[in-house]
């Protein structure tokens, strides 16, 4: 009957139970040590404008105080209307010197919608609407509410 060989641990041994050993520490610290003291981005509410340019006095009506506010391209929330004001359009009119002056547009108004959303501020001063939108002050987006869709400009927040 032969004998059999005693088992002789090599480097290839030792490498694997360092690499096992490794990967147990390293799902330790992730399910355990790294939620405790992560750093949470506590949610707050943030406030900003929307201006409307030169919308019919007639759509005026389309805007209500409570409604959803969305991101047309995606469909995404991005608030709750609190407030809405109006004031008359005013462009650049052309006179026939060659000069130009500003004016008020007939039938149309400027419109500023104050929106209510919850978000988080980052330290570099990022505002994230549901902590992924960004908002911007002067950016361009399309949105819309349940009675209208427009383009509308970030104007202000806080």
């Amino acid at each position: 009957m032969k004998e059999k060989k005693a088992y002789h641990f090599n480097w290839v041994d030792a490498l694997v139970c360092l690499l096992i050993a490794v990967l147990a520490l390293g799902a330790f610290y992730k399910f355990t040590v790294s939620d405790k003291t992560g750093s949470v981005t506590a949610t707050e509410t943030i406030t900003y404008v929307v201006q409307v340019l030169r919308g019919k006095d007639s759509s005026l009506d389309a805007f209500r105080e409570g409604d959803a506010l969305y991101d047309s391209d995606s469909g995404t929330q991005i608030g709750t209307i609190t407030k809405i004001e109006a004031a008359p359009a005013e462009t650049i009119i052309p006179l026939p010197d060659g000069t130009a002056e500003w004016g008020t547009m007939e039938g149309r108004s400027d419109v500023y919608l104050t929106v209510e959303a919850t978000g988080t501020v980052t330290d570099s001063r990022q505002y994230l609407v549901n902590k992924t939108y960004q908002i911007n002050v002067g950016s361009k987006r399309n949105l819309n509410t349940k009675y209208r869709s427009f383009e509308g400009t970030i104007w202000s927040i806080g």
